[in-house]
This record gives C-alpha cells, sequence and structure tokens, in this order.
C-alpha cells in the first residue's frame, strides 16, 4: 500500500479551485451572518414571475457563475 501511495503525483490545489470552493461558503456565511437571508422570502414572494422561478434564477445565475469561473 505505501508503494503505491509513493508513486502517486502530488499535485499542489490550484489557486483557481480553492476560490471556486472558498467563496461561495464565505458569500453563505455573510448571508446568513448579516441577516440578509431573512428578506430572501419577500423577494421570492414579490417576484412577478413566481416562486419557482425565482429559486431557479438563483441556482441557474450561481452555476453560470461557478462555471465560467473554472473555465476562464
Amino acid at each position: 500500500m505505501s508503494k503505491t501511495i509513493a508513486t502517486l503525483p502530488h499535485q499542489p490545489v490550484q489557486p483557481k479551485s480553492f476560490g471556486s470552493h472558498f467563496s461561495p461558503c464565505a458569500i453563505l456565511i455573510g448571508l446568513f451572518a448579516s441577516g440578509e437571508w431573512r428578506w430572501m422570502k419577500r423577494d421570492m414572494n414579490e417576484y412577478k414571475l413566481g416562486r419557482v422561478s425565482y429559486v431557479m434564477t438563483l441556482v441557474w445565475n450561481a452555476l453560470a457563475w461557478h462555471h465560467t469561473q473554472l473555465v476562464y
């Protein structure tokens, strides 16, 4: 087993990859620490296209941003 582990290449964590995993965590911590998450229900209810569209917009924007940060 130790021979197998010794032959595996050691690659440093890529800065872009680390940032793409750290940033969402920092954003969520800030969202909950500031108390701004309490306003999201009101925003969701006032969104003219409906609650499902609101959530889908948030999710797809987050995924698109995450993808562009990893690719470029």
